[in-house]
């Protein structure tokens, strides 16, 4: 592996702990990666819930002015006159959004509590194994994470 041979553990209980601190760097940019398009998969659903509880209408009369917000411009600016009144924009959406994935978010958010906490925990074992192999490591698995943050056009809080 090219990040191992960067860091250039000394012995083979310091690869072991490079491997993992690299495994769980990989894990938090997984998990970072995938919280905004989940959140974006669940916009349809929201905006129907918010166009039936909030104008009153029927899910199927919902379900179409939601699939026209999707498709084209005068679709997109028909639901955005009706939610007006009610002070509702994209900004709802995206919160019904993240209201109905609430318990898949948490998940997500404990898998990458998990994930830093595995990296933390191997970070410190190296550094009582060996100091300069865990900087050079650290210094490797922070770079990885900002270049994924830097990839996706994100900051770092961008996504909570």
């Amino acid at each position: 592996m090219a990040m191992v041979e960067r860091i250039a553990p000394d012995g083979i209980l310091a690869e072991v702990l490079v491997n993992d601190v690299i495994h769980a760097t990989w894990d938090i940019l997984r998990y970072q990666r995938c919280r905004t398009p989940i959140i974006q998969s669940a916009y349809r659903p929201a905006l129907i819930n918010l166009l039936q509880h909030a104008t009153g209408i029927d899910e199927l009369e919902a379900e179409l002015l939601a699939n026209g917000w999707f498709k084209t411009k005068a679709g997109k600016q028909e639901v955005t006159n009706r939610l007006g009144p009610y002070h509702l924009d994209e900004t709802a959406i995206e919160a019904e959004a993240i209201k109905l994935l609430c318990s898949e978010l948490e998940t997500l958010d404990r898998l990458l509590a998990s994930a830093e906490t595995r990296r933390n925990k191997a970070l410190r074992l190296l550094a009582e194994l060996h100091a300069a192999t865990a900087r050079r490591t650290r210094e490797v698995s922070h770079q990885l994470i900002e270049a994924g943050r830097e990839a996706d056009g994100r900051c770092p809080d961008a996504a909570e």
